[in-house]
């Protein structure tokens, strides 16, 4: 994140020096110290990482596809649509909204058929999702969202108790 905060700040008109802090990360020494010599991640740990975080970056857009996908997927579902319609159904067909637009753009970042004729839902290697499989598509991907949201819970945590920043996500929970 501090390589990536670095690089799009240096990429505005203007732009001649950029200095990012990563606090509160236990090896944040380490990763300011290489990311303040425009190194990268890699740089911060030699011989311990790869030289880059692009594999990373690729898990974490495919989880955030299948998690989008999935919320897709469930609206049309409650929409009474059956899983024979949801599994025919085309890019073109999808429901206007952020999550089917993130879907598309992140087929497009991942080399996936994104096109108005491809699959609406898509399995990893792009292909439509079958019939007899979409419930078992669907609970693995209900998993990887419940992941994600627990990872984006913890950290919205540390951001509300470290620095008071409230978490818009939480609800009061009466006693």
């Amino acid at each position: 994140m501090a390589a990536d905060a670095r690089s799009a700040v240096r990429r505005l008109p203007g732009v001649r020096e950029v200095g990012v802090v990563l606090e509160d990360h236990y090896t944040g020494d380490e990763i300011n110290a290489a990311v303040g010599r425009g190194g990268c991640f890699a740089d911060a740990f030699p011989g311990e990482t790869e030289d880059s975080l692009d594999a990373l970056r690729e898990l974490f857009q495919r989880k955030a596809l299948v998690a989008r996908q999935a919320r897709v997927c469930q609206a049309l579902l409650a929409r009474g649509l059956d899983h024979a319609t949801v599994v025919a159904l085309r890019v073109a067909d999808l429901p206007d909204g952020i999550d089917a637009e993130r879907c598309v753009q992140l087929r497009r970042e991942l080399g996936l058929p994104h096109g108005s004729g491809a699959p609406a839902l898509v399995a990893g290697d792009g292909t439509a999702i079958p019939t007899h499989d979409l419930d078992r598509w669907l609970r693995r991907a209900r998993l990887v969202s419940l992941s994600l949201e627990s990872n984006g819970g913890i950290c919205r945590s540390l951001l509300e108790v470290r620095y008071g920043v409230p978490d818009a996500t939480h609800e009061e929970v009466a006693a």
